[in-house]
């Protein structure tokens, strides 16, 4: 069975070009002033981290949500600026001596992505006597995640990160199993 239409009882639309046009753009306006308060107070953040108001961890946090957002190139010039005075920070005052995995990782995978030159020696102090990874750290799934994270950004014989990242899949497929 075939239906067949009748082409004179077809009616053009009413959406064009012209009509598409003269909406009203208070809605984009709307936005684009949302956006333009928000990139503000990302930069604010970013100065308060400069002026000793904010901390390294949140502060990287803060450039690691940017990213995976996307966002990043938008701020591209201010997260490079800020990251420099995290790795100088990091280089001038060993600030190595973190106990937090995460912070540490984070802070390792985010001066390697943006160019700078970081030790994989962060890593020993998280190092029980056979060499894996201590105990307690298995549970803590985020910065089991971040080390995870930070293990693809090993350079060529820096064995200590293909190990951890070894050791964090096996973590990871554990808690996985536990669940």
């Amino acid at each position: 069975m075939q239906t067949h239409i009748n082409a004179a009882l077809y009616q053009k639309t009413i959406w064009s070009c012209d009509l598409m046009e003269g909406f009203d753009t208070s809605f984009s306006m709307n936005c684009k002033e949302k956006v333009e308060k928000l990139e503000e107070k990302v930069m604010t953040l970013f100065i308060d981290y400069e002026n000793g108001g904010l901390i390294t961890l949140q502060l990287l946090e803060l450039i690691d949500d940017i990213e995976r957002m996307g966002l990043g190139y938008r701020f591209q010039p201010d997260i490079t600026r800020v990251l420099s005075k995290v790795a100088s920070k990091h280089y001038a005052t060993k600030e190595e001596e973190e106990d937090n995995l995460h912070a540490v990782s984070l802070e390792f995978r985010l001066l390697r992505q943006h160019g700078f030159s970081v030790s994989q020696d962060f890593l020993k102090r998280f190092k029980d006597t056979d060499g894996g990874l201590i105990g307690c750290l298995h549970a803590d799934v985020e910065a089991t995640l971040s080390l995870y994270e930070a293990s693809y950004l090993a350079l060529e014989g820096e064995l200590d990160l293909d190990d951890a990242k070894l050791i964090v899949v096996k973590s990871l497929l554990n808690l996985n199993k536990s669940q």
